[in-house]
């Protein structure tokens, strides 16, 4: 298993160069305490105030416990729950100060090769919601070039929120340099209660020593839009929070608002 090397927050050559070569960057302690706190008590605020209309009997004492515990109810008991916590988190002041962090929009314009002026367009920035040993939404090897804007140019953002994501608890995998291939030939699949997915041919996944993600939150990890990436099966007892996105170079040839 190759190392995961992590930057800390410094704009020079050597991480550019870095992003090049291996399609990814991660940064440490990019998203503040604060930022992460705030988001936290949202969270728990949002989730609380559902239960309340929904499910009476459902009454805990920590956040922690309403954090996890009503979700992990839902997606056993009343799945489009989780649904509308969902649809609700990411429009939260909280979400935006996130998605709208200083540093990671001036990392990513760097990373597009560039500069203060260019416009960034933001899409499908989410709170992804993957409850303990739900498989619904995870995603074997594919890039999002199938589920966004085509051709155009964009770097993706992957953040744990409230729990470290490490390879014990099923982190994401990706495969360093794969971005190096393109777009490259891909297959559609379509399982029983599973979405429906696009995805990269094993043979050239076999070309590529995959990297297990091993970060804490306020950590991100930014990649190419072409890299070869994997969803972690959640195997903790908790639900993860995770922050995903994409940034598009509105000055790209091919840009079009979606």
């Amino acid at each position: 298993m190759k190392k995961l090397i992590k930057f800390k927050y410094k704009l020079d050559n050597i991480f550019y160069n870095f992003f090049k070569k291996n399609g990814y960057i991660i940064y440490k302690n990019i998203i503040s305490k604060k930022e992460i706190e705030e988001f936290k008590s949202e969270l728990s605020n949002i989730i609380k105030s559902y239960c309340k209309k929904n499910f009476t009997k459902l009454k805990f004492r920590s956040t922690n416990d309403w954090l996890n515990k009503p979700i992990i109810y839902m997606s056993k008991n009343k799945k489009n729950g989780i649904g509308e916590i969902y649809d609700t988190i990411f429009n939260t002041p909280s979400f935006f100060r996130i998605c709208g962090n200083k540093k990671i929009e001036k990392i990513i314009k760097f990373l597009l090769n560039g500069n203060n002026q260019m416009s960034l367009y933001g899409h499908t920035n989410r709170c992804r919601i993957d409850p303990p040993e739900d498989e619904r939404r995870t995603y074997d090897w594919h890039q999002e070039t199938f589920y966004t804007i085509p051709k155009s140019n964009y770097i993706q953002t992957w953040s744990p929120l409230i729990y470290p994501s490490t390879t014990e608890n099923g982190t994401i995998e990706i495969c360093p340099k794969s971005h190096l291939e393109g777009i490259p030939k891909q297959n559609w699949y379509q399982k029983k209660n599973k979405a429906i997915q696009i995805l990269i041919n094993k043979k050239i996944i076999e070309k590529y020593e995959p990297l297990s993600v091993n970060i804490n939150p306020g950590d991100v990890l930014l990649f190419s839009g072409r890299l070869a990436h994997k969803s972690g099966r959640n195997l903790s007892n908790k639900v993860r929070f995770s922050l995903v996105g994409m940034y598009h170079d509105v000055n790209s040839k091919h840009f079009k608002s979606d």
